[in-house]
């Protein structure tokens, strides 16, 4: 190396980088280029059939096509037997459907789910009593585009565990809103007599009694809707629950061993009947929420003894009136009213004996006594006795007798409101 080279080695020896430059290589895929597009379809096909399998999952039943889980709710307990073809009119915007039952059934049944499935039920008694071991159901629908149908099924169906529980089912699909129609309109004739079991699970549907409580007896009733008014205008049944939300019931009801009566934000304005044939004590329960509970409720025994009866009546933001406008001698009753921001009040028919107790926190407690004739003719004195009595608290005994101080016990109690009792 020549001095000079040596001088410009020695120069520039610290402008060489530490590490090398990074170079531009070409970058090489470990899958050939060519099979990206295999890859991509296989895993599409995959996935297109996952999806078929997870939606597309068949409801198998007799007589229709497949009806897919996805879109239409059956619940778990029901079973689909035959979903016939909806009868459509010469306008092309109504269908109808008509099925029956034998009341020898051991319960007959209505179900209803899904995003159209709403309306009206009517229970009515059969126009033709010559067949009185047949109840018949018509179901009418109109509808606006023709293909709504598309969308509905109305079945004959059963209880999954039961083989003699039967009834109709009215399914639509979960999400379709946008098809116009009236409802459906499901009229229910029943022939005199009895009916072992009859009931309804159909929300969104406003369901009407007529006047059977003469000529129909059901052993078992059960209505249940939500944000639809339920009224009876006369029904007899051994037990019943009649049940809804958002909405009023009303009518008048017998019964003979249990009465439930079940809403929220809406009143109940009812007239009871109740009837005791022997055994427990006849039950009537009363339940509401922010609203207004009405029960005139006549008591009658048929046992000779007098009868027992239970009745209980609780809402929040509501009053309770409470009369009894009759009642045997030597009945036995058991009343509880109670209310949270309200009144409560309870006249009591002149056969009632046994304790009372009114009370509240805000408002006064009253018990007003009337003169009133011995209804057995035997010239004896009503006696009323005041125990314990403020302004707030009155609780006492009522009795033709001594043995009829414990006959009976009514207990009226209010938060925010005044509580009386008439005796």
């Amino acid at each position: 190396m020549t001095m000079d080279q040596k001088s410009n080695y020695e120069d520039n020896k610290w402008e060489e980088p530490l590490l090398p430059q990074f170079a531009h290589l070409p970058v090489r895929t470990s899958v050939p280029r060519r099979s990206f597009p295999k890859f991509l379809a296989v895993f599409l096909g995959l996935f297109a059939a996952a999806f078929l399998c997870i939606v597309h999952v068949p409801v198998p039943f007799f007589g229709m096509s497949r009806m897919r889980a996805a879109e239409f709710h059956i619940p778990p307990d029901v079973v689909l037997v035959d979903c016939p073809s909806m009868s459509i009119d010469k306008s092309g915007t109504l269908a109808t459907a008509s099925f029956n039952y034998s009341v020898a059934a051991g319960e007959i049944f209505f179900v209803s789910r899904g995003g159209m499935s709403t309306g009206s039920v009517d229970v009515i008694p059969v126009e033709d009593t010559s067949d009185s071991d047949i109840l018949e159901v018509d179901v009418r629908l109109r509808f606006s585009p023709p293909d709504l149908l598309r969308h509905v099924k109305v079945c004959r169906v059963r209880r999954a565990d039961h083989e003699g529980h039967v009834g109709l089912g009215i399914f639509t699909e979960r999400y379709r809103r946008h098809y116009e129609h009236h409802g459906f309109e499901v009229t229910v004739r029943v022939p005199p007599g009895l009916i072992n079991a009859l009931s309804t699970d159909m929300p969104l549907f406003k369901h009407h009694i007529d006047d059977l409580g003469e000529s129909v007896l059901f052993e078992s009733l059960s209505l249940r809707t939500s944000n639809m008014h339920i009224h009876v205008d006369s029904v007899a049944a051994t037990s019943a629950v009649i049940e809804t939300s958002n909405s009023a019931i009303t009518g008048s009801y017998e019964t003979s061993s249990s009465l439930e009566l079940l809403t929220a934000n809406a009143p109940i304005k009812v007239d009871v009947l109740m009837v005791h044939k022997g055994g427990e004590a006849s039950n009537l329960s009363l339940h509401t929420s922010n609203a207004v509970i009405s029960s005139s409720t006549m008591l009658e025994d048929r046992t000779g003894s007098g009868g027992k009866f239970t009745v209980a009546a609780h809402t929040v933001n509501g009053r309770i009136d409470m009369p009894f406008p009759s009642a045997p001698v030597n009945s036995r009753l058991k009343l509880k009213a109670e209310t949270v921001i309200g009144s409560v009040s309870a006249t009591m028919h002149p056969t009632y004996q046994g304790a009372f107790r009114a009370s509240t926190y805000l408002a006064r407690a009253d018990v007003i006594s009337n003169d009133v004739e011995d209804l057995e003719g035997k010239g004896r004195t009503r006696n009323v006795e005041i125990t314990r009595l403020s302004g707030s608290f009155v609780q006492g005994f009522v009795s033709w007798s001594e043995e009829g101080r414990d006959y009976g016990e009514v207990e009226l109690i209010a938060g925010l409101g005044r509580v009386t009792i008439n005796i």
